[in-house]
């Protein structure tokens, strides 16, 4: 299993840890409660891991979907100490645009739309369900779908309540962010 740093970057660290925070605020503020979490294109599950060592809200059980099996495998590596408790994490390796959502998941989370050019994935979401969802305007190779505001971010992925509509600048980039009721 080979690592890839890219994970590990400042600008992937940032975003992950500006949406744990911004999350965390949403969930306290608005009382929703438990999470029972699916977390698309999920990679390593870094923003699951700190989400649990931040200890800030409670997650009852994390799912992440990866198209890469070994990104997959390195994530139940990370996220191990939670997998071993009664599944409380788990990561597959499944095309986000084929989940499935079993009622008592509460929460989806995709910060890499950039890399996604259909919005099949967002459309199989239940109503109801609190989505974090995010996107940058960097131009990079495997970048199909950028946006270059919170406003086209939002028109993208329509949601019902939002809680969160805002803008990061990181490094060279603008990552934009919405939280809310889909």
């Amino acid at each position: 299993m080979q690592l890839e740093t890219d994970a590990f970057s400042n600008g992937q660290v940032d975003s992950k840890l500006w949406a744990a925070v911004e999350l965390e605020q949403c969930v306290i503020e608005n009382n929703i409660g438990s999470l029972d979490m699916y977390i698309l294109g999920g990679w390593y599950a870094l923003l699951h891991f700190m989400l649990k060592i931040r200890n800030n809200i409670t997650i009852n059980s994390c799912r992440s979907f990866d198209l890469d099996p070994s990104a997959c495998s390195m994530a139940n590596v990370i996220n191990n100490t939670w997998e071993s408790k009664d599944w409380a994490f788990r990561s597959f390796p499944q095309d986000m645009e084929t989940v499935d959502y079993p009622a008592h998941i509460n929460c989806v989370i995709n910060t890499s739309t950039e890399h996604i050019k259909s919005n099949n994935w967002f459309d199989r979401i239940p109503k109801g369900t609190l989505c974090l969802i995010q996107s940058n305007d960097l131009v990079h190779i495997d970048h199909v779908n950028n946006v270059s505001s919170v406003n086209e971010l939002k028109s993208k992925y329509n949601l019902s309540e939002y809680y969160i509509e805002d803008s990061k600048t990181i490094g060279t980039y603008t990552r934009y962010m919405i939280i809310g009721k889909k």
